[in-house]
């Protein structure tokens, strides 16, 4: 099964190897101005870094931490750059390894629709909890995605 995974940027999508290739340039880039060896350790380490930078925000965002100044507004806005920082140093460090992201996206995730399916089908939500009741309403359209999708590769 070929994977396309895209990301929509304003109104065309990228797919994981054409946002792997920008954010690599602008690695480059980064690593030219400040005189930085991109090697097999910094690949690992600045992914750990940007990691611990993900949850040193999470922890203000839920209260855990100090604020730093920082209003609500600001901390949000924070977490959703730390993730964007881990998500594009996974890029980097599946390209710096010449792993084929979207194969293994596909051979480890997306194979499963058909599973998941039947399981979502199955399952029913714990009573006593309320957030994933939540979360399988939340989530009914993706569900109705994926079976339009599953109908249109078993065609």
């Amino acid at each position: 099964m070929d994977a396309s995974i895209m990301l929509r940027k304003g109104k065309q999508f990228m797919d994981v190897k054409e946002i792997t290739e920008i954010v690599e340039l602008v690695s480059q880039l980064y690593a030219e101005k400040f005189d930085i060896e991109r090697d097999a350790n910094w690949f690992i380490l600045k992914l750990q870094e940007e990691v611990g930078e993900l949850i040193q925000s999470y922890l203000m965002l839920i209260g855990k931490a100090r604020t730093k100044g920082k209003s609500a507004e600001e901390i949000q806005i924070e977490f959703r750059k730390e993730v964007a920082d881990v998500f594009c140093h996974v890029l980097l460090l599946a390209n710096f390894y010449g792993v084929d992201l979207e194969k293994e996206m596909d051979a480890k995730w997306l194979s499963r629709r058909k599973e998941l399916r039947l399981n979502w089908q199955r399952e029913t939500a714990p009573a006593s909890s309320s957030a994933l009741t939540n979360a399988a309403n939340s989530h009914a359209s993706d569900k109705e995605a994926l079976e339009e999708q599953e109908e249109r590769d078993q065609r």
